[in-house]
């Protein structure tokens, strides 16, 4: 009786961790850093970052930066930015980068102009802010490769770290596409099971 208990339990707890926790290898710590995708689990606890994919632009041991990238608003860059000459015919959305700081603004985008001022991010992607820098990027990258946020995301020294080993966030490898997707409101659905077993 005792040895078939034993078995029961032996049987749950395996089961327990086969479908509740997903692989470690997508949250091993060691994984974080500029230009890794943070993908909410579906046990994210903060509302505010629910079903969020999230570009770290800035990750050291003093904390980190990063950019929710599925959530465009109804807001048109053309009337967000109204003294940017270049968006004057422009109807793409403005993004909500992260509930920091809501009205800070950052872009991001490929194919780097040499006189901007820029941080280079992974790849050819590329962050930047203020209304100067951007009139030149417009002025010098196609439309479909240039994303505008207001407010970030931030973590404090070891914050980012324990939300992750507790669960509340799998890690990506960088992936270009998911930053300019044609579709971003819906890119969480497209990588969560694929964030759930990858190996970064």
């Amino acid at each position: 009786m005792i040895q078939a208990s034993a078995k029961v339990l032996i049987i749950f707890i395996a089961f327990f961790y086969l479908f509740d926790t997903p692989p470690v290898s997508s949250r091993t710590l060691s994984n974080l850093g500029q230009g890794k995708l943070l993908v909410a689990s579906r046990r994210m606890g903060d509302p505010r970052f629910a079903q969020s994919v999230v570009l770290l632009v800035h990750y050291s041991n003093r904390g980190a930066m990063g950019l929710m990238l599925n959530f465009p608003t109804k807001i048109a860059i053309q009337k967000a930015f109204p003294d940017v000459r270049a968006f004057a015919k422009r109807s793409d959305s403005v993004f909500i980068g992260g509930p920091v700081n809501p009205k800070k603004m950052h872009f991001l985008f490929r194919k780097f102009p040499r006189k901007v001022e820029a941080i280079h991010i992974f790849g050819d992607v590329y962050l930047s802010s203020g209304n100067e820098s951007l009139q030149q990027v417009v002025e010098a990258v196609p439309r479909n490769l240039i994303r505008v946020y207001v407010g970030y995301a931030g973590w404090s020294a070891g914050q980012l770290e324990m939300e992750v080993d507790n669960g509340h966030w799998n890690i990506l490898p960088p992936d270009v596409g998911l930053i300019f997707h044609k579709d971003p409101a819906h890119i969480w659905e497209e990588v969560i099971d694929r964030s759930d077993t990858v190996t970064t």
